[in-house]
């Protein structure tokens, strides 16, 4: 008969210390658990759950035991059997019976000398009368004294020598690996990490992951569903039309008011009464186009003591709507950390949200900030992942899917938020994402790259390492899921090797977020946030580790140094206090160059506004007279573009067909005003979310060619005169809803026929008119700009803001070479201001203005005395991992590593990683000692390596394929064999492959125990 042996969970992965590591095997009479142990049925049958025999019948069980292991058979009786334990020669093992009313739990240990893989069989009989029993669970348990999750007997269990100790991976002080499930444990999800966030306080959900050792602690969001919405329709956030704002139709966003604040206090409440360890709102978020709810209206009159206002009429209201909103949601999330700290103050209290960066983009108001200073937060989870990092941005005049580089300012805006408040951080990351429809092949790629951006910064050692796995595992296929798992084993070991090194451009360079970021993107004038990636994504894309910081922080005492040259603009944020600027003044008088760029902004006019009661126009003045340059009244130039209403339509289609058409244009009517056209690409049908999508454009002058290009490409970016959110997603320049892009046509002939001929598809307008005068130029008056950057056409879309150039400044470029500069420098202290009244987000709007932007960075790093450097590569060395990825050429490394991004563990020897393309490796260590274990899928806990055999214990997810990498050296593989870690047989293979061997084997949550025996 084969023997099988049902489910069985071993606490040892990522238990809290305890004395005895703990297995439960359930064989309930008649289930598929109770067959697998069923060794003789005898004179018995299953009736209605309870396995029965009349007098003088019987049957046995028989369950694999460990070594060491003590057991406890506990059973509910009608009669009393007789209950005898035998080894598996036959002998009898002394035990007892323990009697509780109808329960009973026959007790006996692994007698001495019994084996890896022996059984015991318990054999009941009724002898002196017929009996039933039910409810039959084996609890096996083994020795822990020294608490650290791996049981006493490991040596005998992985074949040591005697006296030879394995070498046990140790416990984290603290978790350092999480995931968040609202499900009960299931050994198929049973990740081997630290903690589990469960989204429940019911009871058997929370015990369920505790009884398998993980440290239960309980996330809970701000969103109800239909039912609520429907009864308490004022709650829920809600647009300028009356549209409720909801995800799925079924999750509504909700104004977090007492009434919401009380319920979610009782939430975390009765997750305490169930012995939480930690409590953890997250998403605490008001999209900013809302606030027209009653709910809202009622807390804008308690707050300001005044009728609320529509906060789309003026730039006042949308401020002081944003900012209720942002101490709206600070209430709440404060609310419920205070009651925990007040009800347990052992809880650990943490929070979880998105990056400033993508909360900003996406209009999404939470003061991260003002959460930061709460003093009831301890931990804070930065949510990043798939579903923020491909958001589209735009660089060098394309905005498209940068997974890696959005990614990367996202960490790192986390990470300066956090850095040196002593509170901690953990960044999330997820192997799939929201969006169920994806192929594979974009989880894999994108969860590479989240991946690849998070381990830069070496700082960070605890992780989220998936949320939701239930909908993970299962649903993927087995080779990616042993990616998966081998990344959670990396994890898992990060804690260990806290000194990282980053190979990469010049350090030294920041940029700011701000909570003020998310109070200026909606009505009544939405700030323009392609300027924040104008700041840093240019530097990204080429290498350089530029930081996120945070403005709020700019005054905290050392929060500064480190930096050489900082850039700030004023047009997407704003600073709060005036201590910001001084912070800045003082940081550049120590030797910094400040960069501030921009200087036009509709929030520049905000009336309760700290500079305007001051008499300034906008913080700007205050930060440069704050560096000694006083300057008033600029002048702004440029910013107006013409209305969409001037344009004629030359063609249109709605059919929204994705098949693209060739379309001839005739501009020659459009030309003859004024030698220039600009055609305009919107959405005929905006409500379809298929508009234009243009591959490639063509202009003739007759048979003259006076133009071509495809979408993407540099030479199209040279023609862009305004962006308005339009994206490029590989083969072409799309634009949906309200978006749209205008091409510039300069020096055309007014008398020759003149056709455009563009490849499109989608429901597409296209529109043209004559061309105004060109804006304006910057031309250089500094030699060093000379050359390529010697004169910058800006399109009008973008103001230039001229102050009276300072007493002592130069000037770096003047307005199309005139007397007024744009661009200049003055000293400060023993630094540098490079003042550029550029607005930011032109630094993105072609390729020639992010190489600009580069040489500004460059030129203001190298007054502050750096040596200004870029990188095709991001490279970080934690312990033995590398992670590497590449950006605009390949990137060769030295040396022989396993990939640990292979499903099979490759072996890697000088490998050349692909320009746009990363990748995890571990070193595969010196040619000499002893065989090793190289990598492995899942996480390792201990391991014993001689010359004679190789073994380890490993976790990860029951159902899944497992697999390690072995370098073997000289020596030649005689066997490998797998076991549970009750000892039973599992199946393994194993693949020489030159100096390393590639085993294979079935993970199983409680652990695997894998043997390799050596022959030299």
């Amino acid at each position: 008969m084969i023997h099988r042996v049902a489910a069985v969970a071993f606490l040892c992965s990522c238990a809290a210390a305890r004395a005895d590591i703990q297995a439960v095997v359930r064989a309930a009479p008649g289930t598929p658990e109770e067959a697998a142990v069923l060794a003789a049925a005898g004179a018995s049958r299953v009736e209605d759950g309870a396995r029965v025999a009349a007098r003088g019948g019987g049957w046995t069980y028989r369950f694999t035991v460990p070594p060491g292991g003590r057991c406890s058979l506990a059973y509910a009786v009608q009669g009393e059997p007789t209950v005898t334990v035998l080894d598996k020669d036959g002998r009898r093992v002394p035990s007892r019976v323990e009697r509780a009313g109808s329960n009973r739990a026959a007790v006996v240990s692994a007698p001495p000398g019994h084996s890896l893989g022996g059984t015991l069989r318990f054999q009941f009989r009724a002898a002196a009368g017929p009996v039933a029993v039910r409810s039959v669970a084996l609890t096996i348990r083994l020795p822990d004294s020294d608490g650290d999750g791996v049981p006493d007997a490991i040596g005998t269990l992985l074949g040591g020598p005697a006296g030879q100790r394995p070498v046990v991976v140790p416990r984290p002080d603290k978790p350092r690996t999480s995931l968040q499930s609202a499900g009960p444990y299931d050994p198929g999800v049973g990740v081997p990490v630290d903690a589990v966030l469960v989204y429940s306080t019911d009871p058997a959900t929370m015990a369920s992951w505790r009884d398998r050792g993980y440290a239960v602690q309980t996330m809970g969001g701000f969103r109800e569903g239909t039912e609520h919405a429907r009864a308490h329709p004022g709650e829920v956030q809600t647009d300028r039309a009356g549209a409720q704002i909801h995800i799925g139709g079924n999750s509504f966003y909700l104004v977090p008011t007492l009434s919401r604040i009380e319920a979610a206090q009782r939430f975390y409440r009765a997750a305490m009464e169930q012995g939480t360890t930690a409590v953890c709102p997250e998403e605490p978020e008001y999209w900013a186009r809302a606030g027209y709810s009653q709910a809202f209206k009622e807390e804008w009159q308690a707050r300001y003591g005044s009728p609320w206002q529509p906060p789309h009429e003026s730039v006042d209201a949308r401020w002081r709507a944003a900012r209720l909103q942002a101490w709206l949601e600070r209430r709440i999330v404060e609310a419920i950390l205070e009651d925990a700290r007040a009800r347990r103050p052992g809880v650990v209290r943490m929070a979880a949200l998105h990056s400033p960066v993508t909360y900003a983009h996406w209009a999404i108001v939470s003061p991260h900030h003002e959460i930061l200073r709460l003093p009831a937060l301890q931990e804070l989870i930065g949510q990043v992942w798939t579903g923020t990092a491909r958001t589209a941005v735009r660089n060098a005049g394309v905005r498209a899917e940068r997974t890696f580089e959005l990614g990367y300012l996202e960490y790192s805006s986390l990470h300066h938020l956090m850095r040196g408040t002593g509170k901690r951080l953990t960044f999330l990351m997820d192997p799939v994402e929201d969006d169920p429809n994806r192929p594979l092949e974009d989880y894999q790629a994108n969860y590479r790259e989240t991946l690849l951006a998070a381990l830069l910064f070496p700082e960070i050692d605890s992780f989220e390492v998936m949320p939701w796995p239930q909908r993970i595992y299962g649903r993927i296929p087995d080779d990616y899921a042993r990616v998966v798992n081998t990344v959670v084993g990396v994890l898992s070991d990060l804690w260990r090797h806290p000194r990282g090194q980053v190979e990469a451009g010049s350090q030294g360079i920041g940029t700011f977020t701000s909570d003020t970021m998310q109070w200026q993107r909606a009505e009544p004038a939405p700030s323009d946030f392609d300027g924040f990636y104008g700041l840093c994504l240019p530097l990204a894309a080429r290498g350089v580790p530029v930081g996120v910081l945070s403005l709020e922080r700019a005054a905290d005492p050392g929060y500064l140094d480190g930096f050489r040259t900082l850039l700030v603009s004023y047009d997407f944020l704003k600073p709060q206090d005036p201590a910001v600027n001084r912070a800045l003044a003082d940081w550049t008088r120590r030797g910094g160059t400040l960069m501030v760029l921009g200087g036009t902004d509709a929030y520049h006019a905000v009336s309760d506004a700290w500079w305007r009661r001051a008499g300034l126009q906008s913080p700007v003045e205050d930060l440069l007279a704050q560096l000694g340059l006083a300057v008033r009244g600029p002048r702004v130039v440029g910013g107006i573009t013409p209305p969409a209403e001037s344009y004629v339509v030359l063609a249109e289609a709605e059919s929204g067909s994705r098949v693209r058409q060739m379309k001839t244009l005739d501009l020659s009517a459009a030309a003859r005003e004024s030698g220039g056209v600009l055609v305009r690409f919107s959405d005929a049908t905006p409500g379809d979310a298929w508009g234009p999508a243009l591959s490639t454009l063509e202009l003739r002058a007759g048979e003259r060619l006076l133009a071509s290009f495809r979408a993407g490409a540099s030479l199209e970016t040279r023609f862009l005169e305004e962006d308005r959110d339009s994206r490029f997603n590989g083969r072409e320049r799309f634009a949906d809803g309200p978006a749209f892009w205008t091409y510039r046509f300069d020096n055309l002939p007014r008398d020759a026929p003149l056709r455009l001929a563009v490849e499109v598809a989608g429901s597409f307008r296209i529109s043209a008119r004559p061309a105004p005068p060109p804006g304006p130029a910057l031309v250089a008056a500094d030699p060093a700009f000379a050359g390529l950057f010697g004169r910058l056409p800006v399109p009008a879309a973008y103001p230039l803001t001229l102050y009276p150039m300072p007493q002592g400044a130069r000037p770096l470029y003047r307005l199309n070479g005139g007397p007024e500069a744009v661009v200049w420098q003055a000293r400060a202290g023993q630094g540098n201001v490079v003042f550029a009244g550029v607005a930011p987000g032109f630094l993105t709007a072609s390729e020639h203005a992010s190489r600009w932007m580069r040489a500004l960075a460059r030129h203001g790093f190298e007054l502050a005395g750096g040596t200004y450097r870029e990188r095709s590569a991001f490279l970080v060395r934690r312990g033995p991992y590398v992670a590497v990825r590449a950006l605009h050429r390949p990137h060769a490394l030295e040396g022989r590593f396993v990939d640990l991004l292979s499903p099979t563990l490759e072996v890697l020897e000088d490998p050349e990683i692909a320009a746009r393309s990363g990748a995890l490796l571990v070193e595969l260590g010196p040619e000499r000692g002893t065989p090793r274990v190289a990598a492995a899928s899942g996480r390792i806990r201990a391991r014993l390596e001689t010359s004679e055999s190789t073994a380890f214990l490993v976790f990860a997810p029951s159902r899944t394929g497992g697999m390690a990498r072995l370098w073997a050296g000289r020596r030649r593989l005689k066997a490998a064999k797998a076991f549970s870690l009750t000892g039973q047989s599992l199946p393994v293979s194993a693949a020489p492959q030159g100096d390393t061997v590639l085993l294979r084997y079935p993970n199983q949550a409680e652990g695997v125990l894998v043997r390799a025996a050596w022959s030299s």
